[in-house]
């Protein structure tokens, strides 16, 4: 157990620096109930209960002591550690802990029975974040599911719920029933929802939740999501004046087809507020889609990431690779562009290769790979724009031998940002420490800094 003090203090460890006995010697160890008294008035703010923490005999005085804090704002707990407490036991603790003034709760490993988790949700109603991490979110007969789909929609101050790799299932109790009980909490701004063995929601329960009137923030993944679920939230969202992390992952059941491309094209057209973007496993990926992404993506001043991975495999015709091209002449904001499982030919590529030429703002760039017999001119297109692009920092595929050590060269730099430096007579050497360190994996990379600054060599 290990308590933490506010952001701008030390960490405090209240069990493993125990204070020694003078007379005997030996070291007396804190019970966990006397760290957490000692600790209450150096304004304590985080409780860490990890899977080493054995409370025993000492539940009812740890209890006590839980409910006389009034400092603990954030919760992480293991789950195994309550492996050794029988069940009343655990709701006894459970009760206790959501009396704490909580704002965060970190549950990782819970794979305890659901009123357990319930009964902490009921009492701790300050709750501003949630993350369940591996859950089991089990609803053993109606009565525990709606209780805890109760408990949920009460939590009227919860701004972010993250659940990753969890199960939810039972009597009356699934990710549609979660997915609406959360569309309730009107003050929601963020929601992540993963499920291990996927899941599906209904058109309807998925409309509420987009239309949450805080959300700024939605990643719903391995979900059976078919083409009027991705029309309805492209839709909401191309309006939409908050949102502005989007990422959905399909189970890759579902058959799309244009309509869905022409649908994510017009929200990235519209909105105004997206930052990143994301569509994962979708399939129906074609070149009219390419197209019609790219247009809307060419004069889109928000987007800063945008990723479409897992797609279907497609090698870009040339009106693609030119729409794509003309996108990254004009668009001025994107810094990072993924489709990984679409590739391009030599002229596709050397057509990017030009557009990329004077973008000053994009950092990343991932397809497939170059098709063709003679992929050596697409990735020499790509070398020769390097040499005087500045800001790309990571380039996929990768080319080979001396054509690849030169780019990753190149790449190094614009890593560093040492491609506009000047070194001159009076350049601080403070700053020219500061620059040899940065480099000093790379003899190639000090060499450049040095013979482009010829002023400071002479000095």
């Amino acid at each position: 157990m290990t308590l933490h003090q506010s952001p701008d203090s030390e960490t405090i460890d209240i069990l493993h620096a125990p204070p020694t006995d003078e007379d005997s010697g030996d070291i007396k160890c804190d019970s966990p109930a006397d760290s957490l008294r000692r600790n209450d008035a150096r304004d304590g703010t985080t409780l860490d209960l990890d899977s080493a923490l054995d409370l025993g005999d000492d539940l009812d005085d740890f209890l006590d002591a839980v409910h006389s804090n009034n400092t603990i704002e954030t919760l992480q707990l293991e789950g195994e550690m309550i492996c050794s407490l029988n069940y009343d036991q655990c709701h006894q603790l459970f009760d206790a802990l959501g009396g704490l003034p909580l704002t965060k709760l970190h549950l990782h490993n819970f794979v305890a029975p659901l009123p357990l988790l319930t009964s902490l949700l009921q009492r701790a109603l300050n709750l501003e974040r949630i993350t369940l991490h591996t859950a089991q979110l089990l609803g053993r007969d109606d009565v525990e599911s709606r209780e805890f789909l109760q408990a949920i929609q009460g939590l009227q101050q919860l701004q972010a719920f993250k659940c990753t790799n969890a199960i939810v299932m039972g009597a009356g109790l699934s990710l549609e029933t979660l997915v609406q009980a959360l569309a309730r909490v009107h003050s929601i701004q963020k929601v992540e929802l993963e499920l291990e063995r996927g899941g599906e929601v209904s058109v309807e329960s998925l409309r509420s939740l987009c239309q949450l009137p805080q959300l700024q923030e939605l990643r719903l993944w391995r979900l059976t999501m078919n083409e009027e679920h991705l029309i309805l939230i492209a839709n909401i969202v191309q309006y939409n004046d908050t949102m502005e992390h989007l990422e959905l992952g399909e189970m890759g059941y579902a058959d799309h087809g244009v309509a869905s491309y022409r649908a994510v094209a017009d929200m990235l057209r519209n909105n105004s507020t997206l930052e990143t973007f994301g569509m994962i496993n979708f399939s129906g990926l074609d070149d009219d889609g390419c197209v019609l992404v790219a247009e809307a993506l060419r004069d889109n001043t928000t987007l800063l990431q945008f990723n479409m991975r897992g797609c279907d495999n497609l090698v870009m015709g040339i009106p693609a690779a030119r729409a794509v091209a003309d996108m990254l002449a004009h668009n001025t904001c994107l810094q990072e562009f993924a489709m990984n499982t679409v590739g391009v030919d030599n002229d596709g590529a050397i057509v990017l290769a030009q557009a990329l030429q004077n973008n000053r703002a994009l950092q990343s760039i991932m397809l497939q790979r170059i098709f063709g017999d003679n992929k050596a001119r697409g990735f020499l297109a790509f070398l020769n724009m390097l040499e005087t692009n500045y800001m790309l920092r990571r380039i996929y595929p990768e080319a080979e031998g001396d054509v690849k050590a030169k780019m990753d060269f190149y790449l190094s730099l614009n890593q560093l940002g040492l491609r506009q430096v000047q070194l001159y007579v009076d350049t601080d050497w403070h700053h020219f420490l500061d620059l040899l360190t940065k480099s000093r994996h790379d003899l190639n990379i000090i060499f450049y800094l040095l013979s482009t600054s010829p002023d400071f060599l002479d000095a």
